[in-house]
């Protein structure tokens, strides 16, 4: 099955659900869902599809996968900022991580056992728009988000073994919340610091190799 994003409020067709009988895209249905859901990622065992929903006053959408595909809505939160652009979900299947374009701020929002969304539960807050992707490594311990507006890559690690989660620079010592990384507190639990600057091939920060904790060599994983 596929899925198809859309600027419904632009007389698109909004949330398509299509199959590719005979090599030919065909869209069979469209799943009732707020305007403009733009960019999709789907959960942990294609249980559940979580959808930004590119606005004014953000929205990301959690919706059930059921047979043949069809969609089912579980419900909307706010997206902490304007005009999310791109979501992902954390390795951990526990938070939806998301890139608000047109205010600049990165969130995540944690995700209950039955797929659906919590209030969002932390956000940092950048003096520029346009942050454009947050995503994580394969093994969950690092999180990346590009800011086109700052025209920089933030990294952050996010610990999930504490209650609430916390989230916190790779290098304590080299980056202050606020200093490099403009994060200002959070809203709910949690505490997002982070630093930025350029990445090698293997998406780690040029000069600052970090190791993950039990890890043989110095190279981390390469983001996905």
């Amino acid at each position: 099955m596929i899925y198809l994003g859309g600027y419904s409020s632009q007389a698109g067709q909004g949330l398509g659900v299509a199959a590719l009988p005979e090599d030919v895209l065909a869209v069979g249905s469209t799943a009732g869902s707020p305007d403009d859901p733009t960019f999709l990622a789907v959960g942990p065992g294609g249980r559940t599809l979580y959808v930004a929903h590119e606005l004014v006053d953000g929205l990301v959408s959690a919706f059930a996968v059921g047979d043949g595909g069809k969609l089912r809505l579980l419900g909307s939160q706010a997206s902490g900022g304007a005009r999310p652009i791109h979501v992902s979900v954390h390795p951990s299947g526990r938070y939806l991580l998301c890139a608000n374009w047109g205010s600049g701020s990165i969130a995540v929002l944690p995700i209950d056992a039955d797929g659906t969304l919590g209030a969002t539960a932390q956000v940092v807050e950048h003096p520029k728009p346009y942050a454009h992707m947050v995503v994580s490594d394969p093994a969950g311990r690092w999180v990346l988000a590009v800011h086109y507006g700052v025209g920089s890559v933030f990294t952050y690690h996010l610990d999930l073994e504490s209650e609430p989660v916390t989230a916190a620079a790779p290098d304590a010592s080299a980056s202050r919340c606020g200093a490099s990384a403009p994060g200002l507190p959070s809203r709910g639990s949690g505490r997002l610091c982070g630093q930025r600057g350029r990445f090698d091939g293997h998406g780690m920060p040029v000069g600052r190799r970090l190791r993950p904790r039990g890890a043989r060599s110095n190279r981390a994983h390469r983001a996905g």
